[in-house]
């Protein structure tokens, strides 16, 4: 429970709760530490995804293979499933789909709001406001 330790008349009484309250609070820590760290990772793949659909959106290069094999590269946490286009009159857009390779219910529920997957769409506009504009008065003339 502690020591005691004669100094003169004195006797210096210590106890060792300290190193079961440090225990618990390295506990808390540690999990504090593991989850900020998951936490960067996530945000870090979830901008990554962004970055390179909106880049290859742009470009023009929609295959699927070559997207998810330049997405797998750079993400940590995340798994790509699918990847689909769409074409539209005033814009385009890409709809990715995936999951994260760690299993854990606790992982889930925080990042993945209790989803088994999750997705990220970005769109590409054809035109600026100042040429939509122009094509309606001139579409509402004739």
């Amino acid at each position: 429970m502690g020591y005691s330790k004669k100094m003169g008349e004195r006797h210096i009484c210590r106890k060792a709760s300290f190193t079961v309250e440090a225990t618990f609070v390295m506990l808390v820590s540690i999990w504090v530490i593991l989850m900020l760290i998951y936490g960067t990772m996530y945000i870090h793949d979830s901008v990554v995804m962004k970055s390179v659909l909106r880049l290859r959106l742009q470009q023009g290069n929609l295959e699927q293979r070559a997207v998810k094999a330049d997405m797998q590269d750079k993400l940590f946490l995340i798994q790509c499933d699918d990847i689909k286009y769409s074409k539209g009159i005033l814009s385009d857009k890409a709809t990715l789909s995936y999951h994260l390779k760690i299993t854990g219910k606790w992982i889930e529920k925080i990042f993945m709001n209790n989803h088994k997957t999750g997705e990220i769409c970005v769109e590409k506009e054809k035109g600026n406001g100042a040429v939509l504009m122009w094509d309606a008065t001139v579409i509402g003339d004739d």
